[in-house]
């Protein structure tokens, strides 16, 4: 188990990868119960490639002068070293501790490492993810792409409801939705420049292809989705 499942104060994973040679990496991450934000994030790095203005997200709301480093790239620092010189199809076995669970799956590299990501890209600290936050509350590694178009339009749903509750104005329509996917496709495809300026193997790149093609594939199939969904619904309708 990865913490105190008695700490209410925190959610901790643990993704730990095992290659066919019998090398093993651990990479521990706690969350703060109730905000969900990663707990000690690193302040600065020793790499260039995470300073803010280094390959800068075009809609990043942070200030150059006051921010420094960008806060995602800072915190997922040790993770591209790590894969930097790995290749993505690269067969391993990927084990996720959660604090109620645990996964094991056999997968490429690539899908492993995206899941991973998507943790840090999230929590960090950046106000683009920060939409996508209360997704890991109720992580699901190596979900299916129809796994994860619910779980946000779940997430999403139960905003507006508390959005609703605080007396502002939702967005039962959805239509607002888009438009959050259309900026988190920004922040994977400004992401994909930073590393191919420092990777010498795709594992890191195609990490966040998956990311990004997931996004897309939410943006494209939503009306789809939600038509297929009605019918699972119907015992709530009114007769």
């Amino acid at each position: 188990m990865t913490g105190n499942i008695n700490d209410a104060n925190t959610i901790n994973y643990v993704y730990r990868f095992t290659f066919k040679d019998g090398v093993k990496k651990e990479f521990k991450i706690s969350l703060g119960a109730r905000d969900l934000n990663y707990i000690n994030p690193r302040k600065e790095s020793p790499y260039p490639w995470t300073e803010l203005k280094y390959h800068k997200c075009p809609i990043c709301p942070l200030d150059d002068n006051s921010c420094r480093f960008c806060p995602v790239a800072v915190n997922l620092a040790d993770v591209i070293d790590f894969f930097k010189t790995s290749v993505s199809h690269e067969e391993i076995e990927v084990l996720v501790q959660s604090d109620e669970r645990t996964y094991l799956k056999n997968a490429p590299l690539q899908y492993g490492l995206s899941s991973l990501i998507g943790i840090y890209m999230v929590t960090s600290g950046c106000p683009i993810m920060a939409k996508l936050q209360p997704m890991v509350r109720f992580h699901l590694p190596f979900a299916s792409m129809e796994e994860t178009a619910y779980r946000m339009i779940s997430m999403y749903l139960s905003a507006q409801y508390f959005c609703h509750r605080r007396g502002g104005k939702p967005d039962w329509d959805l239509k607002n939705l888009k438009k959050i996917y259309e900026d988190v496709r920004v922040v994977d495809k400004s992401f994909c420049s930073r590393l191919l300026d420092i990777t010498t193997r795709d594992a890191g790149v195609n990490a966040f292809v998956i990311l990004d093609t997931a996004a897309n594939y939410i943006n494209m199939t939503l009306e789809e989705m939600l038509d297929s969904l009605e019918g699972m619904f119907g015992s709530y309708y009114a007769r």
